[in-house]
């Protein structure tokens, strides 16, 4: 099965998402904007692998602390986004 990374899955359609890939096998590894919203998130999403916090609004060069606490974070088989930053 596949290592998905979804953004936006802290709530609505992202979070469905990732719990109906869990619920089929998948591995979803979470997203949220902040620490409290993270771990709303893995309490709302039973089986997640693990959640990356990253405010996608905040763009920086070096990947956020939290993605070098996930085992081979620099390889995920798929990506759904279904966050989308606020711009300016």
């Amino acid at each position: 099965m596949a290592r998905v990374f979804i953004t936006g899955s802290s709530d609505g359609l992202g979070r469905m998402a990732a719990q109906l890939l869990i619920d089929q096998g998948h591995s979803a590894v979470l997203h949220a904007r902040n620490h409290q919203r993270g771990q709303e998130a893995l309490a709302a999403v039973p089986g997640a692998e693990a959640v990356l916090i990253a405010d996608l609004a905040s763009v920086t060069p070096d990947p956020p602390s939290s993605a070098r606490r996930i085992p081979h974070a620099d390889w995920m088989a798929k990506i759904l986004r279904s966050a989308r930053p606020e711009m300016p």
